[in-house]
């Protein structure tokens, strides 16, 4: 039997108030840069008091490193990749993959647009992100990029390229879906040109 005591009314306006504080976080983040972004604006996106992002996380700064978390932890699981498993169903696990990936980027370009933001300061946060987040997360492809190997699916690369080139594309077409609709009278949210995008992905991949 569970011990677990119920969550109070108190809790929930806590716990409320601070995802609200991290989605504006990612936000205001995403557009601004860390040294653009103030909590007051973060605040005012969230529609809480000042107060209380510092009451949750301190300073800008441990803000920052929360939303940057949460923008990674929004990346999808990709399905396990049974042994042995027949080219077929690694074609599948790596369509889903895309899609799962592809349906992230249209609802929030967080993850690509922290990291861009920080590239140009080359400081501790940069390295922070790329160490601590932006490579854990690059090796939850690890078991894709094996099985699409071993089942010949895929050109010979190395693992990095096959990341890089993953997630450059999907961005490119799914992060970038209003450019994209502007250049093509067409919209990555579009259900047939999505499975036309995912297909040409695809194509550039597999031997």
């Amino acid at each position: 039997m569970s011990t677990a005591k119920p969550v109070g009314p108190r809790e929930q306006r806590k716990a409320e108030s601070r995802r609200l504080i991290l989605q504006a976080a990612i936000q205001v983040f995403e557009q601004a840069g860390f040294e653009g972004a103030s909590t007051r604006e973060i605040a005012k996106r969230a529609g809480v008091a000042q107060g209380l992002v510092t009451y949750h996380f301190e300073n800008k700064d441990k803000l920052w490193r929360e939303a940057v978390k949460a923008a990674f932890a929004d990346v999808p699981l990709m399905a396990e990749v049974p042994p042995a498993a027949s080219a077929e169903q690694v074609r599948a696990i790596f369509r889903e993959f895309i899609r799962g990936y592809a349906r992230l980027c249209m609802q929030s370009s967080g993850m690509a647009m922290l990291l861009y933001q920080q590239i140009g300061q080359k400081d501790e946060r940069f390295d922070w992100l790329v160490r601590e987040q932006f490579l854990p997360t690059q090796q939850r492809l690890q078991p894709l990029y094996d099985a699409c190997l071993a089942t010949g699916l895929i050109k010979p690369m190395p693992f990095e390229h096959f990341c890089f080139s993953l997630a450059g594309l999907t961005n490119t077409y799914f992060a970038l879906a209003d450019v994209y609709h502007i250049a093509t009278d067409l919209h990555p949210a579009d259900g047939e040109v999505a499975d036309s995008i995912v297909a040409h992905i695809e194509s550039l991949f597999f031997a």
